[in-house]
């Protein structure tokens, strides 16, 4: 995922020197160009809001995931409800169908420049471990919103999503960023679901995703979010989709051989294990 700086109220951002243009940045090297069997309607970017999962389910999935400790529960649960605050209880999303390839999507999902703001805030107060469990509960937000955006895809175009191809690969570069905003901006008019990106090719507000969506006319299981990631060593790499044999097969052996570095007897959550350089 790209989260993932810059400043939250920036309208547009400058295209790099070389970056592909918006509709050569859905056909990829060597894919004819066909026409989009999707309805024409969705070649203007559709908005889609859904509601944040509950507070004690995201409070739990957190807690789980990043290796919090259980007295710390009642303190996430406290800054999950102040995080849902900052966004109106929801994620904001939009979908915009590639002109150039009929199963292919542009699509982003954004928690709001609240979320950053919460941030800015607590790390002001040098309350730098309640900044970090907004971070993770964010991202915990938008995993858990991908299967819901899939079906609300499918609803209205009856197309299911395969796949998430997210840009920083080989085969997807980062320097697509610009032109796959493109599409999903709606004439520059500022929407709570608008992101841009800056010159780094950074994203804004910072607890947003975009990603091509994959398109299957056949009704599968989405793949996982990381079975397009390279980095099949990552301390943080969710399992692969069971029902992906391939995607099993290149990391089998490898994240199980991962293990938290235990420096002060306990293990250490994804952030810490960052910062200590394991």
């Amino acid at each position: 995922m790209i989260a993932p700086r810059g400043t939250a109220g920036a309208q547009s951002a400058r295209q790099p020197a070389g970056a592909s243009s918006a509709q050569s940045a859905c056909q990829p090297v060597g894919t004819a160009s066909a026409q989009s069997v999707i309805p024409s309607v969705y070649a203007m970017p559709q908005s889609v809001v859904l509601p944040i999962a509950g507070t004690a389910l995201l409070t739990a999935r957190t807690l789980a995931r990043y290796h919090f400790p259980e007295d710390e529960r009642e303190q996430l649960k406290q800054l999950c409800t102040r995080l849902k605050d900052t966004c109106s209880d929801q994620i904001s999303c939009r979908f915009a169908a590639c002109p150039e390839k009929e199963d292919r999507l542009a699509a982003s999902m954004t928690l709001g420049k609240g979320v950053d703001e919460l941030q800015e805030k607590l790390q002001k107060q040098d309350m730098l471990l309640e900044s970090y469990m907004v971070e993770t509960l964010a991202g915990e937000a938008l995993m858990e919103a991908y299967s819901r955006f899939h079906a609300e895809i499918h609803r209205r175009t009856g197309w299911f999503v395969k796949q998430m191809s997210f840009l920083g690969s080989s085969n997807e570069p980062i320097e697509q960023l610009p032109a796959l905003l493109k599409l999903l901006d709606c004439d520059g008019q500022y929407t709570a679901a608008y992101i841009t990106c800056n010159e780094s090719l950074c994203l804004i507000p910072k607890k947003s995703v975009v990603f091509w969506a994959e398109l299957t006319k056949e009704g599968v299981r989405c793949a996982g979010v990381c079975d397009s990631c390279e980095n099949v060593q990552c301390e943080n790499r969710i399992p692969d989709n069971p029902d992906n044999q391939e995607a099993a097969e290149k990391t089998e052996g490898v994240v199980e051989s991962i293990r938290w570095p235990d420096l002060f007897g306990r293990p250490l959550p994804y952030g810490y294990n960052r910062i200590f350089g394991r």
